[in-house]
């Protein structure tokens, strides 16, 4: 907790040669009882780069955004920016980034080979406060929130939340949240947050992107999944057809022997070469045996098919380019 202080005395004592701004945002108390959400940004190398944090305690969530601000400052300009994570502490930014990795190896896989994920109540977050909450902000605003697990590696969890609305003036697509843990209560917490903060800007408040949807997908960025998917039906079907099993159809998963040390490591260090005395690391996690994550339009090339039938076990998958694009995002 000590080297987590630090990070903030840090960004606080750097505000001004930062740009930092700070936002607590309000909106997600109807959600989560007892949740602090800030979101920060901050302007580095002449672009401005933004982060968002989410926690129980205050300080951890103005931590958390930080950290994910510094994440997207270092990674500015990287051919291949994805699973990254910053911590203080080396080993934990390496662990963090190793789920970052594995979870959207899940994505990807489950989505392009139709492998149907576990559906799980909510009461697995062992929390009826939360439970409680979720149901009634629900019923408020006509929304689902279906909670799942996808196939478990040997030393870790992955749950996603979907989330979709019922009337016919509501957005008809769906969106996503994911989490990758050590234990099952605890990834399905990570995606239950990371829903729920899309629900309220995207399906409620029914705001409109940044960028142009063209410019999104050509830069190949996760927020085209997120946007694109939310608005289209295809979506909606795709998840309720394929990915999600039917009443009373039971999935079971084997554990995919996968581990951490399966995967390496590198740090990206361009932040530091800015800000020399920035007290932590980021580290990003890359591996030979799990997929290339990918953002835009779908590319299946021969490395990528061959994990796609490692992962579900089978001489071929769906046709992947006639599926639609990942949930991820």
């Amino acid at each position: 907790m000590e080297n987590n202080q630090k990070l903030i005395d840090w960004a606080l004592a750097n505000a001004e040669k930062l740009f930092l701004k700070v936002t607590r945002l309000t909106g997600i108390n109807e959600w989560l009882p007892g949740h602090f959400d800030y979101h920060v940004s901050m302007s580095v190398a002449g672009a401005e780069v933004f982060g968002r944090g989410t926690d129980t305690e205050e300080s951890r969530a103005f931590l958390k955004a930080v950290a994910e601000a510094v994440e997207r400052a270092a990674c500015q300009g990287l051919e291949y920016p994805w699973a990254t994570s910053t911590h203080t502490d080396r080993q934990e930014a390496s662990l963090r980034a190793y789920r970052e990795l594995l979870g959207m190896d899940r994505a990807l896989c489950h989505h392009f080979t139709g492998t149907k994920v576990r559906t799980l109540g909510l009461a697995v977050l062992n929390d009826k406060a939360l439970v409680n909450f979720l149901d009634a902000a629900c019923k408020k605003h006509a929304v689902t929130i279906c909670l799942c697990e996808m196939r478990p590696s040997v030393d870790s969890y992955v749950a996603v939340a979907y989330a979709w609305m019922s009337g016919s003036n509501n957005p008809p697509g769906v969106l996503s949240g994911y989490g990758c843990a050590g234990t099952l209560p605890e990834a399905g917490r990570q995606a239950i947050v990371e829903c729920v903060r899309k629900i309220g800007p995207i399906f409620i408040e029914r705001n409109k992107p940044r960028e142009e949807m063209a410019e999104l997908e050509k830069l190949r960025s996760p927020w085209w999944h997120v946007w694109k998917m939310s608005q289209e039906p295809a979506g909606r079907a795709y998840l309720k057809n394929v990915l999600i099993p039917a009443a009373g159809e039971n999935v079971l998963f084997t554990r995919e022997e996968l581990l951490m040390k399966d995967v390496r490591f590198r740090e990206i260090s361009g932040f530091k070469e800015l800000f020399p005395d920035v007290p932590c690391v980021v580290m990003q996690a890359y591996s030979d045996k799990l997929i290339l994550p990918q953002f835009g339009k779908t590319i299946i090339d021969d490395i990528t098919l061959t994990r796609l039938r490692l992962f579900c076990g089978k001489n071929g998958c769906l046709k992947t380019e006639t599926v639609i694009p990942h949930l991820y995002g």
